[in-house]
């Protein structure tokens, strides 16, 4: 979107990600304009442990609320999702349009917020934009650098971190 006919127009994309509460690690994954529960509860199979408590906002693919039939009142969650069966997730949501933090649950989505905002955003900002199809492999070698450097490592330790990630790979 542009304001006042000013500036660059860039296609929209969507990235969907999480947050190890416990570990600080994350994941982010270009999902561009599907963000249909198949393919949100695929890409939640993949990278989230079974038994995890998830937060999240009511995007419609994570949670619905029937509002007429038979069902009405019924919640679908994660935690109940047909997509995840099996996966034993919890999962707390914060409706964004009355709190940013639920007054009964405590569920925020802060952190994947911040990680966004700090990790991706500002860096995407700093190389003036990119291409959309440079946007997945930015991700990767963001996460890549958070998973295992510090803020200013030395070329030994970033040649260190990718004989990791490559073990971590491709296991020999």
């Amino acid at each position: 979107m542009q304001k006042y006919n000013r500036g660059k127009n860039h296609p929209d994309f969507w990235v969907f990600g999480g947050v190890d509460r416990a570990t600080k690690k994350w994941f982010a994954k270009v999902v561009f304009n599907d963000r249909t529960k198949p393919l949100l509860s695929a890409v939640i199979k993949k990278h989230i442990h079974p038994g995890t408590l998830i937060m999240s906002d009511m995007w419609k693919a994570y949670v619905t609320i029937v509002t007429r039939g038979k069902n009405k009142g019924k919640i679908y969650s994660l935690a109940n999702n047909r997509l995840l069966r099996g996966m034993r997730y919890q999962h707390l949501w914060v409706n964004h349009t009355k709190n940013f933090r639920d007054p009964d649950t405590g569920a925020h989505t802060n952190r994947i917020e911040g990680v966004w905002e700090v990790k991706i955003k500002q860096r995407m900002k700093s190389a003036r934009g990119m291409a959309k199809t440079m946007v997945a492999g930015y991700l990767d070698e963001c996460l890549w650098r958070s998973w295992y450097f510090r803020e200013k490592a030395s070329k030994a330790d970033y040649f260190h971190g990718l004989v990791i990630a490559i073990r971590k790979g491709y296991p020999v």
